[in-house]
């Protein structure tokens, strides 16, 4: 591969990392710099894994390990932002929410066809019935009896 080639794959895919960077910036209302930062502040770690969920589920093209060099972070950081917010979408519908709307904004910004449109109240019921990491046997009877 020609490495002027190279360098402009690697540019545009930090485009479209930045591009979902910039998303999950606005909608916390926090500075991409600080993201990218070593700070620990607890809205500032939010916005980080909520990055992670959605650069992994929106980028397939790129792997764990570029989604966290981004943001100065190891994949493993990147792997346990991913996850918590993975877990949270299971048991808080706000979460959910708040993951389909940028989503949605991401694949509009994008140019592809938006995401099939779900009312938000009947997407979260078909969620807490996913068989998730904080979802037993036993919690999904009950919440089966809550839904109907």
């Amino acid at each position: 591969m020609n490495p002027d080639a190279y360098a402009i794959s690697e540019a545009a895919n930090c485009m479209t990392l930045q591009r979902v960077l910039n998303v999950v910036c606005q909608k916390f209302d926090v500075n991409p710099l600080d993201v990218q930062s070593k700070t620990h502040k607890k809205r500032i770690v939010k916005a980080r894994h909520y990055y992670f969920y959605l650069a992994y589920r929106t980028r397939k093209k790129n792997t764990i390990v570029e989604i966290a060099k981004f943001v100065n972070r190891d994949h493993s950081t990147a792997i346990a932002g991913r996850n918590k917010i993975s877990g949270y979408m299971d048991v808080y519908p706000d979460v959910l929410k708040l993951v389909m709307e940028m989503r949605a904004e991401l694949s509009v910004e994008k140019g592809d066809a938006p995401f099939k449109r779900v009312n938000p109240d009947e997407q979260i019921k078909i969620n807490k019935l996913h068989v998730g990491y904080y979802n037993t046997p036993e919690k999904i009877a009950q919440l089966k009896t809550q839904i109907q």
